[in-house]
């Protein structure tokens, strides 16, 4: 089961903890299972912010699960929501945020959430990020938002990063 407990499970399915009586969120061995990473590195809000189910969302962060958790791979729960588009997670998830370090965190790749919904085509989390603060940097090959919504065909995505930011044109990848 991949390292797995029984929350990491219930928020991958479809309608994720709204199944599961509050109740059992206030016992106090299942409080201490909301910071349990699996084989992978994952908390169950991880994996909640990538199905994007607001309930599990927000019924874990009231357990004070942290934000700011690493995978293995170095993505947090807001890496998550980005890649799969959960334009309404990743707004939870900022607000909770203290400062913009966190929007711009490198996975191991070097990919910021920003890469990641650009790299999907998620014009919306695109937008969102970049007015919150979602700057221009390079992954560790050398790529912008922009080169991977680029490479994906995603015209759209890259109108919005180029209507915010025109100088980002200026960025070259490894390959020069």
């Amino acid at each position: 089961h991949l390292g797995r407990n029984f929350l990491h499970l219930t928020v991958l399915q479809p309608g994720g903890l709204q199944h599961l009586n509050e109740k059992y969120l206030q016992m106090e061995h299942i409080k201490n299972l909301v910071v349990d990473e699996d084989n992978e590195g994952c908390t169950p809000l991880h994996y909640a912010c990538r199905q994007g189910v607001a309930l599990s969302v927000n019924n874990l962060l009231s357990l004070n699960v942290s934000i700011y958790s690493k995978s293995r791979d170095k993505k947090s729960p807001l890496h998550f929501a980005a890649s799969y588009g959960r334009i309404n997670t990743c707004q939870r998830l900022i607000r909770d945020m203290k400062d913009t370090r966190l929007l711009n965190e490198g996975d191991k790749k070097g990919m910021t959430p920003l890469h990641l919904a650009a790299q999907n085509g998620h014009e919306k989390v695109v937008q969102f990020l970049l007015k919150r603060g979602a700057l221009f940097l390079c992954d560790y090959k050398g790529w912008t938002a922009l080169h991977h919504a680029a490479f994906g065909g995603y015209t759209r995505t890259m109108q919005i990063i180029l209507d915010t930011n025109v100088k980002c044109t200026d960025r070259v990848d490894e390959e020069g």
